[in-house]
């Protein structure tokens, strides 16, 4: 009975989660002193006496533990103790916005371009009006045309036929590249007929870059083998008229309007010029014009003033 009762005391103070302040502990070491001691005296006081007094010790002190409440703590203290498992997280990868470089944009190249258009060119006639994307190639150059205003550039290229494409210059540089209507450039430079590349717009915000390509040709090369009739305008010498008359080239191209409260076919050139005559007016009742041209005016002086005499050639 003696080594049983060793082997239950070894392992209870042995336990790591032992503590002598639990009551049901002690009691239980107590009762077990206790019975070991009664037992070691039986021993004592028979043919065993040096076991029976190893005993008496040994449970007297197991009763002594039994009755102390600090010999758990010493225990517990002297336990090594355990770290408390810290998991370690992966640190997180921010993510960067990538801003967008910012583009300097001058304030001319946000604004549509304001030009000249003609509708006469060297005594050539406006023939066919395109508005056209292109392709930028050297923005400075391109900036500098917005910014150039004088009247003799009136925000023109100068354009150069190529394989594929037609080369856009300004000041001799090479500004952008036009895709479109190859084919009528090559046919308009074979004759000799002027085409007109004006910019248009020029926006680097949006990425949009136009130009405006006026096609012109000379319509009495063109038409010299229809009827011609010379006509001379009558009801041109208010002064509103004179003023248009004045400012016209020979080659600018006349429209013929029907005023239906006079009953006439009028010569309009942005406003009213002058009125046909009756007899061509009837024949205009029959069949409408090809073109109608302007050719000359004469002048002529009545008092202080001097007045323009319209002539317009009507090719049939």
């Amino acid at each position: 009975m003696f080594f049983p009762n060793i082997i239950v005391h070894c392992f209870a103070y042995n336990r790591k989660d032992f503590k002598m302040r639990n009551k049901k502990a002690r009691v239980a070491l107590i009762v077990a002193g206790i019975i070991g001691f009664i037992f070691s005296l039986t021993l004592l006081f028979g043919d065993s006496k040096i076991t029976g007094a190893i005993g008496l010790v040994f449970y007297a002190i197991l009763i002594f533990a039994g009755f102390s409440k600090n010999l758990g703590e010493k225990v517990q203290h002297n336990a090594p103790e355990k770290r408390p498992v810290v998991k370690k997280e992966k640190p997180k990868k921010e993510k960067v916005k990538k801003e967008r470089p910012q583009v300097n944009i001058s304030n001319h190249s946000k604004e549509k371009i304001s030009y000249i258009k003609h509708s006469c060119y060297n005594n050539t006639s406006l023939s066919y009006d395109y508005i056209s994307d292109f392709t930028p190639v050297n923005l400075e150059a391109i900036h500098a045309l917005v910014s150039d205003c004088s009247p003799q550039t009136n925000h023109q290229f100068k354009w150069e036929l190529c394989d594929n494409k037609v080369k856009l210059m300004y000041g001799g540089v090479h500004a952008g590249d036009l895709y479109f209507k190859h084919d009528m450039f090559s046919d308009y430079a074979k004759r000799g007929d002027p085409v007109v590349v004006y910019l248009n717009e020029a926006n680097d915000a949006t990425g949009d870059y136009k130009v405006e390509i006026a096609f012109f040709r000379d319509k009495k090369k063109q038409y010299k083998y229809r009827e011609q009739t010379v006509v001379a305008l009558t009801a041109y010498k208010k002064e509103d008229r004179q003023d248009i008359i004045s400012t016209m080239e020979p080659g600018d191209e006349i429209e013929v309007e029907y005023d239906s409260e006079k009953d006439k076919y009028v010569a309009v050139y942005g406003d009213v010029i002058g009125t046909f005559p009756a007899k061509i007016g009837e024949r205009l009742e029959e069949q409408d014009p090809t073109f109608v041209i302007f050719d000359s005016a004469d002048e002529t002086e009545e008092g202080d003033e001097i007045i323009y005499k319209p002539d317009v050639t009507i090719y049939w």
